[in-house]
């Protein structure tokens, strides 16, 4: 009963590791820039070991990441997707916070209210 599930090991291999990661200012918006602009990576882009989501400690950044995601500047493309569930799953496999400030903004789109 004391396993840790894969999503929790995850989290805490990050964690352990988070501190090896830059946290630089101009960096990190620049992502969240890029995400609210609708400039979306790729799956595979994303798995690079230098794309940023592996590279940018994000920590300060998860509430704007999770709102660029769900309130994007411009139209989403059909081919975006991939690439911005992908992230989601990054972001959530290393920030416990990140499923919080995502989901109320995603529930409130699909009932027509805001979040």
């Amino acid at each position: 009963a004391g396993e840790k599930s894969p999503l929790d090991q995850a989290r805490q291999s990050f964690e352990k590791s988070k501190k090896s990661l830059k946290s630089d200012l101009k960096k990190c918006t620049a992502f969240v820039k890029k995400i609210k602009s609708g400039s979306y990576h790729t799956p595979t882009e994303l798995n690079s070991p230098n794309n940023p989501i592996r590279t940018l400690n994000l920590t300060r950044y998860v509430e704007e990441v999770a709102a660029a995601l769900t309130e994007p500047q411009t139209k989403v493309k059909q081919s975006d997707i991939p690439g911005m569930v992908m992230l989601c799953v990054e972001m959530h496999r290393r920030y416990e916070t990140f499923a919080k400030a995502l989901v109320p903004t995603l529930l409130a789109g699909v009932s027509g209210g805001r979040g």
